[in-house]
C-alpha cells in the first residue's frame, strides 16, 4: 500500500498536505477486513454466513484516527465446497496409453471422424485406440466395439455426439469406471437457458462420483493436443489450423476457454506448436486453475499461457495459488482475461457459460500471485512470440540501446519512451563502447556523416560490418540491457537485396540477416526487431521468423512489448530471488 498514491495522501507526502491517518490505523483497518474475509469466507466450514460485498465508505479522518460513517454487507448462506478433483489424473489426458472415440461416423467426415484422423497424423498408436460404433467393424483401420460396455478400461475417452445423449453415457462410463479421464466436446452444455438444466444433471452426476470418478474436460470444448504425448483430438481440419508437427515444439502451454482463440494464437506462435494446448469449454468438472497447477510442475513447460472468460467458484484461488507455484518454479504466467466491459461479460455467459466476474479484482488478484496479465488480444499475440524468444535470456534491467538506418524510426524509439506504462530508457554508452563503433565507423568512411548517440541513426550507407559489429559491440556493454533494433531500410547499404518481385529476398553468407539469428540466439541479452518499412521487406521477416526470430511491426509496438516483459521479469525475478534469500 505505501507505493500507491492513496498512501502519500494519507501520509502527508504530496505537497502541501499533512498526515491524516497513522500508519497503525491503516493496519488496523486492512487487518479487520483480512480477518472479517477470511472468516466469512466458503472456505472455513465453521463460518454461518458467507460475505457476498462488503464495503465501508466514507472514513471521516479525525486526529489520525479512522470513523466509519457509512457501510453496506450483503451475506449469502454457506454452499458446499465442490471436492478438489485428482488433478494428477490430467496426466492421463496429455500421455494416454489407451484412447476410445465415441461418435465417429463410418459414413461421413463428421466432428468425431476428424477427430480420429487428428489422432493418426498426430502420430498416437492406433492399435491402441478402439471406437465405439454399433454398426462399424472398423472405420479408418481401427477396430470397433458395439456398446461402451464392451470397452474394460482406457486412460482417455473422447465423446463426440450430440448433447443430448451425453447424460446416459456419463452415467454408463462412471459406473463402469470406463474411463480414467473423458473430453466432452459438444455443446449444449449449460451455453443457453434451455441447456443449463442438462449442464447441471451432468456436473451434479461427475460430483457424485467424487475424486475416484473420472476427470472431466469441457463440454462445449475443442479438446487438447499434446505434443509429447502424439494426441490431437481437435475436430477442426487441417486445412483450418495448420500444425507444424515435423518441427520441434516450444516449451510453452496454451490453456484456453476459447477453441477458436487457441487455433488463431497456436498457429502464430514463431518458435513452433506449443506443447500442449488446451480449450476448457465450459469447465464442468476440470477447470483453468486444475490446468495451471498442473503445468505449474511440468517438466516441459517453461511458460504458461491463459485465456479465461470466467472462472468458477473459488477456481480464482485456485489458479492464483498455481501461478504462484508456477513462478517459483522459474516458469511464466502470461494472461489475457476477457469480459472487462458490460457486453463483454454479457458475451463471455453465451459463448462458454461463464461468470465473468469483477474484472479488476480479478486481473489483480492474478498479477499479485505473479502474472503477466496483457490488455489486448495484441498484446497477448506479441508476447506469445517474445516471451519465448526471452525466456532463458538474463533481463537484467530496462536499460536500452537503439539502432535503425531511418531517423523516424530513431526518434520513435525515443519517443516510445514516454509512453504512460514504459520502464525503459536509454542506456550510455560505455568508453569501450563508443570507441569500437567510432572505429567501425572510421574503416568504413562514415565518421564524418554519423554521431554516436543512443539510438543509433545509421547511414542507409552503412553496409552488413558495421550493422553486425555494432550489435557486437552493444551486446558487449554492459550498461546495454537490451537491443532494439530496425531491419526495416537495410537494403541500400547491406547485402540483403528484396528480390524485385517482392517475393523473395537474396543475402550473401555474411550478411547482416544470414548472421542476425545465431547472434541474437547466442548472445545472453535481449535483441527486438521491428520492420516498419513496408511489404517489399517481408520476405526478409519472414526468413528470420522461419528462423524462430520474431519481427515486429513498428518500434512502438517493440518497445511496448518489451518494456511489459521486462517489468515483468524483473518483478518475478526478484521475488524468486528474495524467496530463495529468506
Amino acid at each position: 500500500f505505501k507505493q500507491t498514491i492513496a498512501y502519500e495522501k494519507c501520509a502527508g507526502l504530496t505537497r502541501g498536505n499533512a498526515r491524516l491517518v497513522s500508519d497503525g490505523q491503516l493496519l488496523e483497518c486492512f487487518g479487520a477486513f483480512i480477518a472479517v474475509g477470511n472468516y466469512f469466507s466458503p472456505l472455513n466450514p465453521d463460518a454461518p454466513y458467507v460475505i457476498e460485498e462488503l464495503e465501508v465508505n466514507p472514513f471521516a479522518l479525525v486526529d489520525y484516527e479512522m470513523v466509519p460513517l457509512d457501510g453496506l454487507c450483503r451475506f449469502s448462506k454457506p454452499f458446499a465446497i465442490q471436492a478438489d478433483r485428482s488433478v494428477s489424473r490430467v496426466d492421463h489426458l496429455f500421455h494416454p496409453e489407451t484412447v476410445a472415440l465415441v461418435g465417429v461416423s463410418a459414413s461421413k467426415m463428421n466432428f468425431g471422424r476428424q477427430i480420429l484422423e487428428n489422432i493418426k497424423k498426430a502420430g498416437f498408436n492406433l492399435d491402441q485406440v478402439t471406437i465405439v460404433s454399433p454398426s462399424a467393424k472398423e472405420i479408418d483401420g481401427v477396430t470397433c466395439v458395439a456398446d461402451l460396455s464392451d470397452i474394460e478400461s482406457v486412460d482417455l475417452l473422447v465423446v463426440a455426439v450430440s448433447a443430448s445423449q451425453v447424460p446416459d453415457l456419463i452415467d454408463a462410463v462412471i459406473d463402469g469406471s470406463r474411463a480414467k479421464t473423458v473430453i466432452l466436446i459438444p455443446g449444449g452444455m449449460g451455453e443457453t437457458e434451455s441447456s443449463k438444466e442438462r449442464a447441471r444433471k451432468v456436473a451434479g452426476r461427475i460430483r457424485e462420483a467424487g475424486p475416484a470418478g473420472p476427470v472431466f474436460l469441457g463440454g462445449n470444448c475443442l479438446g487438447l493436443i499434446s505434443r509429447p504425448g502424439k494426441l490431437d483430438t481437435f475436430f477442426v481440419p487441417e486445412v483450418c489450423a495448420p500444425k507444424r508437427r515435423d518441427t520441434a515444439f516450444s516449451r510453452t502451454a496454451l490453456i484456453s476457454q476459447s477453441g477458436a482463440f487457441a487455433l488463431v494464437r497456436m498457429t502464430e506462435q514463431i518458435l513452433g506448436d506449443p506443447a500442449y494446448v488446451v480449450t476448457v469449454g465450459n469447465q464442468m468438472d476440470l477447470t483453468i486453475g486444475d490446468f495451471i497447477n498442473w503445468f505449474a510442475d511440468a517438466p516441459d513447460v517453461g511458460i504458461i499461457y491463459v485465456y479465461a472468460e470466467g472462472f468458477n467458484d473459488l477456481d480464482g484461488l485456485h489458479a492464483c495459488r498455481g501461478i504462484r507455484r508456477a513462478v517459483e518454479n522459474k516458469k511464466e504466467v502470461i494472461v489475457y482475461k476477457s469480459g472487462r466491459t458490460p457486453e463483454g461479460k454479457l458475451a463471455t455467459a453465451g459463448h462458454t457459460a461463464s461468470v465473468a466476474g469483477d474484472y479488476m479484482v480479478c486481473t489483480a488478484c492474478l498479477s499479485q500471485a505473479g502474472a503477466l496479465v496483457t490488455d489486448s488480444h495484441e498484446d497477448f499475440q506479441g508476447l506469445l512470440n517474445l516471451a519465448p524468444l526471452l525466456h532463458e535470456k538474463t533481463v537484467t534491467g530496462p536499460k536500452v540501446a537503439g539502432m535503425s538506418p531511418a531517423g523516424f524510426e530513431a526518434v520513435g524509439i525515443a519517443d516510445s519512451l514516454q509512453a504512460s506504462d514504459s520502464c525503459l530508457e536509454l542506456s550510455a554508452f560505455s568508453p569501450e563502447t563508443v570507441s569500437a563503433i567510432s572505429g567501425l565507423f572510421k574503416e568504413f568512411g562514415l565518421a564524418e556523416i554519423m554521431d554516436i548517440r543512443n539510438p543509433l541513426d545509421l547511414t542507409p550507407a552503412a553496409g552488413d560490418r558495421v550493422y553486425t559489429g555494432t550489435l557486437d559491440a552493444l551486446f558487449r556493454d554492459d550498461n546495454v540491457d537490451a537491443v532494439v533494433m530496425s531491419l526495416g531500410t537495410l537494403a541500400p547499404g547491406t547485402s540483403d537485396k528484396p528480390d524485385a518481385s517482392g517475393a523473395g529476398f537474396s543475402a550473401a553468407e555474411s550478411s547482416l540477416v544470414s548472421r542476425l539469428p545465431a547472434m541474437i540466439r547466442s548472445m545472453d541479452k535481449p535483441v527486438i526487431l521491428f520492420n516498419d518499412a513496408g511489404r517489399a521487406h517481408l520476405p526478409i521477416q519472414d526468413f528470420l521468423e522461419a528462423e524462430g526470430i520474431p519481427v515486429f511491426a513498428s518500434c512502438s509496438r517493440a518497445m511496448a512489448l518489451l518494456a511489459s516483459y521486462t517489468a515483468y521479469r524483473i518483478r518475478i525475478d526478484n521475488g524468486i530471488r528474495m524467496k530463495d534469500e529468506g
